[in-house]
């Protein structure tokens, strides 16, 4: 019998959790239309590139409003049952309060697992596409898509800082160099470069040579210098993602070559544990409609009830994610443990969670 309500729940959950994803990613794709409708009406794009665009950004859109999904597919489910009296019989039957939560607990994670698989493989690649394809055929930027205050990999042995970018003149300000192949690291500053299709030219810097110990064995000014530095971003186009555009190894990989360089990789870290947590919000907001229904519907013809859990998740969705900002914010600043600043907000919700769950199992 349980095996038959639970295949039960999780085909009434099924189509409305399919409609909801389904308008949210229209709603996501008319927003992405109304950025981009500049560019085709001023600058001559063709349809058929922000067709392109369109479809490459799916993913990510389907990813952001997954969580929401699932959230009003299970309070849709649990407004209907309360309505049918479904609920009432499932208890009154001998089935226990939490058994119910069962297969709505299996829905989320089935959620967690599709959000994840798409966070990782799907949405760093097309990321990546649909932002190159803005640079190259709608800014036209001749600059590469260089991130400020954030180290990329050149080479297997060489690592790039760039703490500004100016895009307009093809310029970047207070570059680093660090070059670890050989037997000793060597670092090339400069206050100044110009980037072309073939080489940067440094203006006004220092090189320095270490020896195998780390101690300088060698340094010199120098007011311009050419270096080559491989940017082939056809062939070569993970060497200049940003983390929403690389998977949860590239992120690790990045994090290790950051330590290798003697460098802080903290705000690499909060954006590696934020790949996971960021997949779990699922499961805690489709256990919070299952919550706020339980709690504030009392009967079928209960209008305020249903008005109020509503009301009430649509504040607690606000209020996770303004408090995940804000962690995040913390944790690359340096004032939150990166693990915590990702985690931290979850499972306070949970916590809460489990508090009117349990007080909501005294009363019924």
């Amino acid at each position: 019998m349980f095996k038959i309500i639970d295949r039960y729940f999780l085909r009434e959950l099924f189509l409305p959790f399919l409609v909801a994803v389904f308008a949210l990613v229209l709603i996501g794709i008319a927003d992405v239309i109304f950025s981009l409708m500049e560019y085709v009406v001023n600058r001559g794009i063709s349809p058929l590139v922000l067709i392109k665009l369109l479809v490459y950004k799916i993913p990510a859109i389907i990813v952001l409003f997954l969580p929401i999904a699932s959230l009003f597919s299970v309070m849709l489910v649990m407004f209907r049952m309360i309505n049918d009296n479904e609920i009432q019989i499932y208890w009154t039957s001998g089935i226990i309060y939490e058994r119910v939560l069962a297969p709505f607990f299996v829905f989320a994670c089935m959620v967690v697992s599709l959000s994840f698989l798409l966070s990782e493989y799907v949405v760093p690649v097309t990321n990546y596409r649909s932002n190159t394809m803005i640079h190259r055929l709608i800014l036209k930027e001749s600059i590469p898509m260089i991130e400020e205050n954030v180290f990329f990999k050149d080479t297997d042995d060489k690592y790039v800082y760039v703490k500004k970018v100016n895009k307009n003149r093809s310029d970047m300000q207070d570059i680093l160099i660090y070059d670890v192949g050989g037997n000793a690291p060597k670092v090339i500053s400069a206050k100044k470069a110009i980037w072309t299709d073939t080489y940067w030219q440094l203006i006004d810097g220092k090189t320095y040579n270490f020896e195998a110990d780390g101690f300088l064995s060698f340094e010199a000014g120098f007011d311009e210098m050419k270096i080559k530095l491989s940017y082939d971003m056809d062939n070569n186009y993970m060497k200049l993602r940003n983390p929403k555009e690389m998977s949860s190894f590239q992120i690790r990989e990045n994090i290790v070559s950051l330590k290798r360089a003697g460098l802080d990789p903290k705000a690499m870290m909060v954006e590696y544990y934020f790949k996971f947590s960021s997949s779990a919000v699922n499961l805690v907001f489709a256990l919070l409609g299952v919550v706020f229904v339980l709690i504030f519907v009392k009967s079928s013809k209960d209008v305020w009830g249903i008005i109020f859990s509503i009301v009430g998740s649509l504040i607690s969705i606000a209020l996770l994610f303004f408090l995940s900002a804000y962690t995040r914010a913390m944790g690359i600043g340096g004032l939150f443990n990166p693990f915590l600043a990702a985690w931290f907000p979850l499972l306070f919700f949970l916590c809460i969670l489990i508090f009117f769950w349990l007080y909501r199992r005294k009363t019924y």
